[in-house]
């Protein structure tokens, strides 16, 4: 079995019990956003620590910065791990078990989280947790190896994000890599089908004016 989330103690001048992740794997997505949504030091460090503000206050500026630090050279070491199943609080979610069968909603739905995260302007970073809403869902059914996820309501984005925002960034970063692999293929897929179409056209067209 995979463990995940293995920490290791930072030491402080006002307290000992404080911990960072240990590596890549062990930071998850609801820690990435905060970090990547944070304003200050402060915030940062409390994404880092996963702690609230009010204990990272009680730190001196050294213990902050070099905590800072050591969780920004983290986030700089990324790794990826696709996982079929993830056991979050409790409930087991499977990845969509067939791309090829994803409903119009759950791509309109997909690809317009994806431009909010990417957006160039503006990236919505948060929307990753809806991206992954869709992509990680409940399983309704397992035998064997195949399985079925619940049905796509477009819920999910706010049903399950505390769930969701468990997952390590390394699952996060393998599922959004696989997704955006089978897109790219469907896109030059359909591309070429329109040229062959195309092709098509051009030869009936000819055909009929001779």
């Amino acid at each position: 079995m995979i463990k995940f989330f293995k920490r290791k103690r930072v030491q402080t001048k006002t307290d000992g019990n404080l911990s960072i992740p240990i590596d890549f794997t062990a930071i998850t997505l609801g820690q990435y956003i905060q970090w990547n949504t944070s304003k200050n030091s402060v915030d940062k460090c409390a994404a880092a620590l996963n702690c609230s503000q009010q204990q990272v206050r009680k730190l001196n500026p050294e213990s902050i910065q070099r905590i800072v630090t050591a969780f920004d050279q983290l986030i700089q070491n990324e790794t990826q791990l696709h996982l079929k199943f993830v056991d979050l609080n409790g409930t087991r979610y499977g990845f969509i078990p067939d791309m090829d069968m994803m409903s119009a909603d759950e791509w309109i739905d997909l690809d317009e989280f994806c431009k909010m995260v990417y957006d160039p302007v503006k990236p919505q970073i948060e929307k990753l947790t809806c991206i992954m809403a869709v992509l990680y869902r409940p399983i309704k059914t397992k035998l064997g190896n195949r399985y079925t996820i619940e049905t796509y309501t477009g819920e999910e984005q706010y049903a399950n994000a505390d769930d969701i925002n468990q997952l390590s960034m390394s699952v996060v970063n393998a599922a959004l890599l696989f997704f955006s692999t089978f897109e790219i293929a469907l896109l030059e897929n359909f591309l070429e089908s329109m040229m062959e179409l195309q092709q098509e056209k051009e030869m009936i067209l000819k055909h009929l004016q001779q």
